[in-house]
């Protein structure tokens, strides 16, 4: 596991592993009075970490500054997950290295900040207290129509419903946040079964991408 070689979909093996010999020899000694091993002991699936190739090597510090700090500022909070679009990235444990260095440095915060996703999360603080402040303050609709290419169409990743195909011309239609329609193919879909609007104010809405810039001057929303 030290060596990178193997690896464990759960953290109870992982546990196990560091328990004091001691305290293993004894557990495994009760276990088998009973049957087999306790539910919580060696649970969860182990595989071996396979490389195409020889091992990939560890950018430069200096890369890998510029590409976290990025990804902080374009998403906010950071996990694994979230990047399963994004391309040309280094592997995530090089990533998660340095999003540590970061965290012991004060410059991000790591913990639990979206739910229903295992493993280690990063946020910047300013990022932290937008989603207190949301949490805190009543629920008003807002409407975004972003460009299936943005880095924001992540339905049927971070949020629930399917997948949009990152492709010029395909639209996304979110409400606070969450994917209710799109146009796909020049086909407009509904994904949600009651959206908070009618058919046409969806085609509307679908009609018109969010502004790139400030100074955009295009048709208002």
């Amino acid at each position: 596991v030290a060596r990178g070689l193997v690896t464990a979909d759960a953290f109870s093996p992982l546990r196990w592993l560091i328990r004091p010999e001691a305290t293993r020899r004894q557990r495994l000694k009760s276990s088998r009075r009973h049957g087999g091993l306790t539910s919580g002991d060696l649970l969860g699936r182990w595989s071996a970490v396979r490389f195409v190739g020889n091992r990939p090597a560890l950018p430069p510090q200096s890369d890998l500054a510029i590409i976290t700090k990025a990804l902080l500022r374009r998403y906010g909070v950071v996990f694994r997950a979230l990047l399963e679009r994004e391309t040309l990235l280094p592997p995530w444990q090089y990533l998660l290295r340095y999003l540590r260095r970061l965290e012991d440095r004060g410059e991000v915060q790591g913990g639990r900040f979206v739910d229903g996703f295992s493993g280690e999360q990063f946020a910047l603080p300013e990022a932290v207290g937008l989603l207190r402040r949301q949490e805190a303050e009543p629920e008003q609709l807002q409407w975004v129509v972003i460009s299936a290419t943005d880095p924001l169409n992540l339905g049927g990743i971070i949020t629930p419903g399917v997948r949009t195909a990152a492709l010029n011309g395909n639209r996304v239609l979110l409400c606070n946040g969450v994917p209710v329609a799109r146009i796909q193919s020049d086909e407009i879909e509904l994904l949600v079964q009651t959206p908070s609007c009618s058919l046409a104010q969806i085609e509307r809405r679908l009609a018109t991408v969010r502004p790139l810039h400030p100074g955009y001057q295009g048709r208002p929303d």
